[in-house]
């Protein structure tokens, strides 16, 4: 977890708070622009099991020519360690529900994915319990599932 979170979010940032005002303070105006805007959240709800919701809008997340790989990456893992650290998050894990609308070849990254993924199920001490995809998009079938 810390050697992956060092490398993400540099050794200046690695050890604070994963907070907005912490470890994720630069990306704060990213995460409120047009760019990531509802890219992904924690949603203000949980699923019938009591775990953290979140929600990740796939045709948005392979936007890094607007604000970067890095700053993408660290945006999400945020959201995702939010999550995981929430009180409910340490007990049953979380959801992820990826809405597929839309998403085109352009907008998918496969660093960005891999990375993802590895945050998911190997580097978070939480793990995700499952993911939804809904309404995927032939980008789906050709080129996420073979990875």
């Amino acid at each position: 977890y810390w050697e992956n979170r060092m490398a993400v979010f540099g050794e200046d940032r690695c050890y604070l708070p994963m907070t907005l005002d912490g470890a994720a303070r630069e990306e704060v105006g990213d995460m409120r622009s047009e760019s990531l805007t509802y890219s992904n959240s924690v949603l203000p709800v949980r699923d019938a099991n009591g775990r953290a919701v979140v929600y990740v809008k796939a045709n948005r997340m392979g936007r890094t020519d607007a604000i970067g790989m890095e700053k993408m990456m660290r945006a999400f893992w945020y959201v995702l360690d939010t999550a995981a650290s929430s009180s409910d998050g340490l007990q049953n894990g979380f959801v992820v529900v990826v809405n597929g609308t839309d998403i085109q070849r352009r907008h998918f990254s496969v660093k960005v994915f891999r990375l993802i993924r590895q945050l998911l199920w190997d580097i978070l001490p939480t793990k995700a319990k499952c993911t939804h995809l809904c309404h995927p998009s032939k980008v789906n079938y050709y080129i996420v599932q073979p990875l």
